[in-house]
């Protein structure tokens, strides 16, 4: 007895075989604890930092460099953990200097020498906000499973 399959229902076929395996691993990054620790302690940071924004931006040059390194050194971990697509999208949009969020903020700061309350209160809230984002995606990730 001979088998006889059409071409286009051989296609068909490849076609869906190759959507199911695709389906069948997660389409997001696992949870790491380490992404999420960074995040929790950038924000801590960060927040206190833009506290002292009252001040002259030349009295926090070093404290704004080390947190601009450790929003790197986060942000380029998150890059490199595999379908992280999102997390390092929220990552991009907090540092931007040309977004209205930390980066924002810091090139403000630079640009003025001091900013008044009123404004670093509403963007600690903003970019706190931010921050949440990042944390509330990292925590809906499913956990590794023990091996």
């Amino acid at each position: 007895m001979k088998i006889v399959v059409k071409r286009s229902n051989l296609v068909f076929l490849i076609l869906f075989i190759l959507v199911l395996s695709a389906c069948t691993g997660p389409r997001i990054a696992l949870y790491n604890e380490t992404a999420y620790s960074n995040a929790v302690s950038l924000k801590v940071e960060s927040l206190a930092l833009m506290g002292k924004a009252t001040d002259s931006i030349s009295a926090h040059v070093q404290e704004i460099s080390t947190l601009e390194t450790n929003i790197e050194k986060a942000y380029q971990y998150v890059r490199w953990l595999p379908r992280n697509e999102l997390t390092v999208a929220q990552w991009e949009i907090l540092k931007d200097p040309n977004r209205d969020l930390l980066g924002g903020f810091l090139k403000k700061w630079e640009n003025e020498k001091v900013l008044h309350v009123v404004s670093i209160k509403e963007k600690e809230k903003q970019i706190s906000d931010a921050f949440d984002e990042i944390l509330k995606l990292e925590t809906g990730k499913n956990k590794p499973k023990d091996k």
